[in-house]
C-alpha cells in the first residue's frame, strides 16, 4: 500500500485561519477501505468507491457516499451468508481524525479484551502491512501502533475478522459497528487523535473512535437451536415429563384392571 501523500488538509487550516475561524472539532473522514470476502478482496483501490460491490453486505446504517467517497465512516455494516462450508471475512478502515486541525501524524490505537475464537484483529499505520495482511487473510493479531506513539509521527489503521464453518442450516451473520461510545462487546478496537492546540485558536479536545464486530450463527429448519428448532425452556422439560409420567400411570391401571 503506498504511502499517503496530502496537502488539501493544511490548505483547508489555512484558509481557515485566514477567516479567523477555526471548527472546534472536524468530523472523521473515511479514507480507505477494504474487504477480504473468502479470499476475494473489494477495496477503494481496486474496486471503484462503491460499497455497492462487495456481495451481500448491508451499509445502508453505514456514513458513506458510495458516488463521492465521502462521509464519516461512522454506522453499522452487516454481512451475511447461508453457504455451507469454511469462511473468512476481514473489514478495513483507516479514518482521518481531526485532520484539518492537526495532520494525520499524531494518533495512536488500543485494543481492548480478548478477542473470541475465530476472530482475528490489527492496528498500524496504513502503509505499514496491516493492507496486505487483510488481502492474505493474515492478521497478526498486534498494535503496532500503541500509546504513548514514540515521536508522535502515526497515522493509525484498523482491521478485524473471522474465520468460521457453517453447516447446511446455518446463517452467519456479522456486524461492524463504528462509532463514538465505547461498544457493550468483550473485544474492540479503537483509535484516539488526542488532545492538541491553543484554546481558541487551533484548540482540538481528545476524542476517539471504537471499532468491534460480532459474529452470530443461527440455525434454522434442521438439528439444534436456532428460530427453526428453538431449544425447550426448563420449565417447559419439566411439565413434558409430568405429562409422561401421568400418561404412563393410567395405561399401568387400564393394564391391572383387564387382569
Amino acid at each position: 500500500m503506498k504511502k499517503k501523500i496530502r496537502a488539501y488538509p493544511i490548505l483547508i487550516a489555512l484558509a481557515f485561519f485566514a477567516l479567523g475561524v477555526l471548527p472546534a472539532r472536524a468530523v472523521p473522514s473515511l479514507w480507505d477501505w477494504a474487504f477480504n470476502v473468502d479470499g476475494t478482496t473489494y477495496s477503494y483501490q481496486d474496486g471503484g468507491n462503491e460499497l455497492d460491490n462487495v456481495p451481500d453486505l448491508d451499509h445502508s446504517a453505514f456514513d458513506f457516499d458510495d458516488l463521492w467517497g465521502e462521509g464519516t465512516g461512522l454506522g453499522t455494516l452487516s454481512w451475511t451468508t447461508s453457504e455451507a462450508g469454511a469462511h473468512s471475512f476481514i473489514a478495513f478502515f483507516d479514518h482521518e481524525l481531526d485532520e484539518g486541525l492537526n495532520t494525520y501524524y499524531n494518533e495512536f490505537g488500543t485494543a481492548v479484551g480478548t478477542s473470541a475464537v475465530g476472530q482475528s484483529w490489527e492496528i498500524d499505520e496504513p502503509y505499514g502491512d496491516i493492507y496486505d495482511n487483510t488481502i492474505n487473510n493474515t492478521l497478526s493479531n498486534t498494535n503496532d501502533v500503541p500509546f504513548p506513539p514514540q515521536d508522535y509521527d502515526y497515522d493509525v489503521s484498523m482491521a478485524m475478522g473471522w474465520n468460521f464453518t457453517l453447516l447446511a442450516n446455518e446463517t452467519a451473520t456479522i456486524s461492524l459497528l463504528l462509532g463514538y461510545n465505547p461498544p457493550a462487546t468483550d473485544f474492540y478496537l479503537s483509535q484516539t487523535d488526542p488532545e492538541t492546540g491553543t484554546a481558541g485558536i487551533d484548540y482540538s479536545p481528545e476524542y476517539t473512535l471504537y471499532f468491534s464486530s460480532i459474529l452470530d450463527i443461527e440455525t434454522s429448519g434442521g438439528p439444534g437451536p436456532g428460530p427453526g428448532n428453538p431449544v425447550p425452556e426448563p420449565a417447559t422439560l419439566l411439565l413434558m415429563g409430568i405429562g409422561l409420567l401421568g400418561l404412563l400411570g393410567v395405561q399401568r391401571r387400564k393394564g391391572r384392571k383387564k387382569v
